[in-house]
């Protein structure tokens, strides 16, 4: 007999071989992200540019999961990481600024049995961008003054 399969169309609930599991659906594993970056958020501070708030940097991070849902397919702790990479530098991941965006990158490992490349997960990575350059410079302290002559 072939598998049957059913997934409820609100989410959180699959049948597969009338077997019922909880499925995480995006609500939930935004709930996670934000539950544990709320939970660090003294050691984001701590971490941080003496110009970065760490709220101000979760709430970044939480809306840019609303508009691209690849970041809530990464993993928890990478999130935390690049949000941690921005306090550093002193920068917001919010690609509407132009500072920085969180981006979603797939995780591929061999498989030792077959020889392909597979994708296992998700890794979230910060990325500069041209509007954060010289935030970065000037907090970092490479630079006095970014105004052109």
């Amino acid at each position: 007999m072939g598998q049957e399969w059913w997934t409820d169309p609100d989410g959180g609930i699959e049948v597969t071989d009338n077997k019922i599991a909880k499925v995480e659906t995006p609500r939930d594993k935004a709930g996670t992200l934000k539950a544990m970056l709320l939970s660090k958020k003294d050691e984001i501070q701590v971490a941080a540019n003496k110009q970065f708030d760490a709220e101000l940097g979760i709430v970044a991070v939480m809306q840019e999961a609303r508009t691209n849902p690849d970041l809530l397919k990464c993993s928890v702790a990478s999130v935390y990481m690049a949000l941690i990479d921005a306090a550093q530098l002193g920068v917001l991941p919010n690609k509407r600024l132009g500072e920085a965006a969180l981006v979603a990158r797939k995780k591929r490992e061999k498989d030792p049995k077959t020889g392909r490349w597979e994708t296992v997960g998700y890794e979230c990575d910060l990325m500069v961008m041209v509007g954060g350059l010289p935030k970065t410079s000037l907090n970092v302290g490479n630079v006095r003054d970014t105004k052109g002559q």
